[in-house]
């Protein structure tokens, strides 16, 4: 029971995205103070090759919107700002079409949340550990390959960005140095600072 669009990509490159900023770094203290200006905008489009819907779903769902139609074009923005974050540059992004009200409010938010993180790696990487290492041991090991101990893990994987959705809970996405066959390592973590769990996606 559901919507389901099959979109066929389009222009990523668009007139609407501008060149990404200056890298952004933590000032003396280690903290961030993020504006609405320092972030660009990435808009991703799709031209959408089919749709169909379920016949009690705007029965149950009246509020929703009606899909696009064949040969239409569907759009999602996103604000973007490259930081240096546990000495990497990384991309700190949400959706601009989720947030509501408040947007200065909301980056406020935003950066208390990555003040907090920043100087909380450790709590992350115990999820990690608790989470991959076993999953990477037992499952994962290619023929002739050595079980990997936590340090090991935690030097192959390499954050490459920061997503938070409308409620400014989190997810942190790592590139897995080739331990899990290319997936992306992703770790959630709430809108009120706890870090549930790590995983592997894609």
């Amino acid at each position: 029971m559901g919507l389901f669009d099959f979109f066929k990509p389009g222009n990523k490159n668009n007139s609407n995205n501008q060149p990404a900023k200056k890298l952004i770094a933590p000032d003396a203290n280690g903290d961030f103070a993020l504006k609405n200006s320092d972030f660009f905008i990435k808009t991703h489009s799709a031209k959408v090759i089919s749709t169909t819907v379920s016949a009690d779903f705007y029965e149950l769902f009246p509020e929703a919107a009606k899909p696009v139609k064949k040969g239409g074009k569907v759009e999602v923005r996103f604000s973007i700002v490259d930081v240096l974050f546990w000495g990497k540059q990384v991309e700190v992004t949400f959706n601009t079409d989720e947030i509501s009200g408040d947007l200065d409010g909301f980056i406020n938010k935003v950066n208390s949340l990555l003040n907090w993180l920043i100087k909380n790696k450790k709590l992350v990487d115990e999820v990690i550990i608790r989470d991959l290492l076993p999953l990477k041991n037992d499952n994962w090991l290619d023929e002739g390959e050595t079980v990997l101990n936590a340090e090991e893990l935690l030097n192959a994987l390499s954050l490459t960005s920061i997503g938070f959705d409308e409620e400014t809970n989190i997810d942190l996405h790592y590139d897995d140095g080739d331990l899990f066959g290319g997936h992306t390592v992703v770790v959630l973590i709430s809108a009120k600072r706890k870090v549930k769990e790590a995983s592997i996606e894609g």
